[in-house]
Parts: C-alpha cells; structure tokens; sequence
C-alpha cells in the first residue's frame, strides 16, 4: 500500500492529508510489482466520539427533515440499522463552537477564542474540520440557493439593461441597409452648402436667361471634360441657347430649395420660372468639385434617347441630328426634339401616362423618361383606317372573311348570304394605340372583338354562329398614307 492515510485505512487529517504534511520529506517509493500486495484491513479504525453518533445529514434537496434517503440492502446482506424516526434530542451529540460534534470543553473555548488546538503528541489526528463553504446543514443549502437566485436575478437585470440600450442603438442605426452619409456632416456645414448651391443654381440659370451660354457652361462641373465616349457637349452652345430661348424664353427665375442629396458632395437646388409665359418648375444636380467648389451637374443635363424607333428613323434636335450613343448634354429650356418618320415624335412616359409635348422641357423629371410616341395625326389616321376595314368586314356575306382566319361556318354548313353584326367594336378602340414593338413603322393596340354570324342552315332553319376577329395593324407609308392588315 502507499503512504496515503486512506491507503493505510487511516482517517486523515484535513491538514495533514498528505505525507509531507505529516513530517515526511517524500512519498514513499511504489511496491515493487514481484510483492504481493498486502490484504487491507478487515475494519479501519473509526474516531472516538463522547457521545452516541449523529444522525444521518438530511438529504440535498429536501426540506423535511424526515425525508431520508434509507439505502436499499444488497443481496445477502443484513439491512443495516437505522436510527430511529424520533431521536431524543438529549441523546444529540453537542455541536463545539466549530461546528464538530463532541468536542469538550477544552476544544470549545479554543474555538470561542479563535485559536485551532494543537495536535497532541502520540494523540490520534482527530475528524478534519469543516472546509469553508461546505454544506453543513439545510439551512446553509437554503442560503446558497438564495444567493445563487440572487446571482441569476442580478444577472437578467444587466442583461435586461444592456438589450435596452442595444436594441434601439440597432435600431436606430442602418445595420440592415446602407449607413446615412449625412451623419457626419454638421448642421452649419449643411447651410453652408445649401446657400452656395443656391447662389451657383441662381447664377447658373441667370446666365441662361440672358442667353449667356459661355458664363454658364463654366458653371457646369466638368465643362472642360466634356468630349468623351458618353457625352456629347456640343449642344452646350449659344446657337442651340438662343434657339430655345426663342422657343420659349426663360423669365422670373426663383430659388426656392436647396441642400444636400445623398452625399456631402452632391446636392439638388429647386428652381422655378416661366417659360413662354407659363410657369414651370425644375431641379438642378450640384456637386462639389474637388476644389470645394459647387457646381452644376453634368450628369443632370444629359438627354439618353434610347428606344428602337429612334435607333431606326433617327432623332434631331431643332434639325441637328443626335449621335444616340452619347448622352446628349443640353441647358434647361424648351427644345423642338424630331423623330425621321411622320408618325412618331418624341413623347415622354410619366406615371400618369405617355404624353406628347410639343416641345421637350429639359431637365426631365426624375420619373419621366423619353420615348417614341404616335403624333397626334397618326392616332387618327389609324383609328379611320382602323373603322374603314371593320366596316368592311362586317359587310361581307361570304362563309369566309379577311378579319377573322377562324371561320364560324364551314363549307355547306349554310345556304345563301351570311349576315355579320358586332356588338364589340367599341371595347376594341378603348386601348391607346402605340408603336408597335416588332416593326416601328406599324401601330398597334387595336384590341379584338367577336363577331355573330347568322345564316339559313343547309337542311332548313336558321344557324346561328360566332367567330372572333383577328389583331389589326396599321402601317404608315413615308408619304404618311395608312394601310391595315388583319393579323392572326
């Protein structure tokens, strides 16, 4: 066996559990392995006690102190003795000021004092004292379950408090999108910024009311870089100024809004006017250059003209025509924009629905864009060639007809004429016709509608049948004639 008390079957100490901490300089060496080990004791030594044991410590867990755990006897043993239910409390070993049961007077008072009695010598090592916070009792489990609540409470209380204060800096934060670029920016330095917008915004649209374009194009950000793949500058000139002031000159300008626009370095200024006498309103892109000059945006003056009609007849701007791959740069004002075909000019979508201006307003809008539109004359020309060949569809008394591939009737089906009637006509031409996407030079929208054929049946009475016309198509001829075809 080692030297360990518990090997020797020994109690041991507390504070002199180990070897060294009994006056050993070493532990033992092991057995050597050939020696047989030694058989263990057929009882260990038990401490004395004054007086008769004490009962068994209540069970962790319960609060009653008659809720024991009694062990089950194993098989062939005898069950061990338990103590009776109801001990006399005289019979209760004493309990010394440490807390150790039978410990006389000698031991008390040591305890009272707060002094630890010195071993004896050749005296037995007595029970180990009690360690600092151990269970000792019910009592003590109920206080550490107490402060363990206690800790727990303590613990939501701050985690309660730290959500609070998360939560709506989260929030209130643009963690989920892209972070505000005007955080930063101070408030003098936003009025600052939106009084230079406006006094540049101001100047800008002055120069172009007295029909200055070069002290205007100066104040357009990067006027000296104009020429590039993209943009198209030329139309920034005192012949195309002069023309659109002639259309409809510029009068009464008035800054009303300014200030910054998604970035410390660019801005919108609000301007309003009148342009041939009517009011109008407008807005202006500013950007700072890297001067901390602001300027106008060049960016918010280009015209993109992208649509296949105009890819196809062309566009020119009061008869100078546009190279379609570069924005075409352009100063606020109203311009004559053509398209090369009779039938289209240059409408602009909005969400209220396609307009047809007489003349283009520059800058557009944010949610107004350019497209190719039927002129007014080609809307009618269509629609009266539209109700010309819907005529004559409904006049024709024949099994078959050009308007409507399906036929209601089949080969000796009927006798004699066929008559035709609609009640649908109407629900046809309610669409507003537009160019058609396939072919520029056609205009489709023209909706379809049902036609009743009635006829006397082959072998008597009266048959009654119903087709449905085909898609009508209109085509303008450079000479701006119209023609319509019945497609299936």
């Amino acid at each position: 066996m080692g030297d360990f008390p518990w090997q020797r079957g020994e109690t041991p100490r507390w504070d002199a559990r180990m070897p060294w901490q009994r006056g050993a300089d070493q532990p033992s060496p092991a057995p050597d392995a050939a020696d047989p080990a030694p058989e263990p004791p057929d009882e260990a030594p038990r401490p004395e006690v004054d007086a008769d044991p004490p009962a068994a410590p209540e069970p962790i867990g319960s609060d009653e102190p008659g809720d024991r755990l009694v062990p089950e006897p194993i098989a062939g043993e005898e069950p061990a003795a338990q103590p009776p239910a109801d001990r006399d409390p005289s019979a209760e070993p004493r309990a010394d000021a440490g807390g150790r049961p039978g410990a006389g007077p000698d031991e008390r008072r040591l305890a009272e004092a707060g002094q630890e009695e010195e071993p004896r010598a050749g005296a037995e090592p007595s029970a180990a004292p009690a360690r600092a916070g151990a269970r000792t009792g019910q009592a003590g489990r109920r206080t550490r379950t107490r402060g363990r609540g206690t800790g727990i409470v303590v613990a939501l209380v701050v985690v309660g408090v730290l959500a609070a204060v998360a939560i709506p800096a989260v929030l209130s934060s643009d963690v989920f999108g892209d972070p505000d670029p005007l955080a930063d920016v101070s408030e003098d330095d936003r009025r600052a910024a939106a009084e230079s917008m406006a006094a540049i915004g101001s100047e800008f649209l002055t120069a172009i009311e007295a029909r200055d374009a070069d002290a205007a194009r100066a104040l357009v950000y990067g006027a000296e870089e104009f020429a590039s793949d993209y943009q198209d500058a030329s139309f920034l000139s005192a012949e195309m100024l002069d023309a659109s002031q002639d259309l409809a000159p510029m009068t009464d300008v008035t800054i009303v809004e300014s200030g910054l626009d998604g970035s410390a370095w660019s801005g919108r200024v609000r301007a309003e006017m009148r342009l041939a006498g009517e009011p109008h309103a407008l807005d202006l892109e500013m950007t700072e250059g890297y001067d901390g000059a602001w300027r106008v945006d060049d960016y918010g003056l280009g015209l993109s003209l992208y649509d296949a009609a105009f890819d196809e007849f062309g566009v020119t701007i009061f008869g100078r025509d546009v190279d379609l791959e570069r924005e075409t740069m352009l100063f606020p004002g109203a311009y004559e924009v053509a398209v090369g075909a009779p039938h289209l000019v240059v409408g602009v979508d909005t969400p209220d629905g396609t307009e047809r201006p007489d003349a283009l307003v520059l800058p557009l809008a944010e949610d107004e864009w350019p497209t190719a539109a039927l002129s007014a004359e080609a809307e009618r020309t269509a629609r009266q060639a539209f109700e010309d060949a819907v005529e004559d569809c409904l006049a024709s008394d024949a099994i078959r007809t050009p308007c409507a591939s399906e036929r209601g009737f089949a080969a000796g089906d009927v006798e004699g004429p066929v008559t035709r009637s609609s009640d649908t006509i109407a629900d046809a031409t309610a669409v507003p016709l537009r160019v058609d996407i396939d072919d520029p030079q056609a205009i489709a929208g023209f909706g379809y509608f049902s036609i009743r054929l009635d006829a006397r049946c082959a072998g008597g009475g009266e048959c009654t049948a119903y087709e449905v016309s085909d898609r009508a198509v209109v085509v303008i001829g450079d000479d701006g004639a119209a023609s319509l075809e019945w497609q299936p």
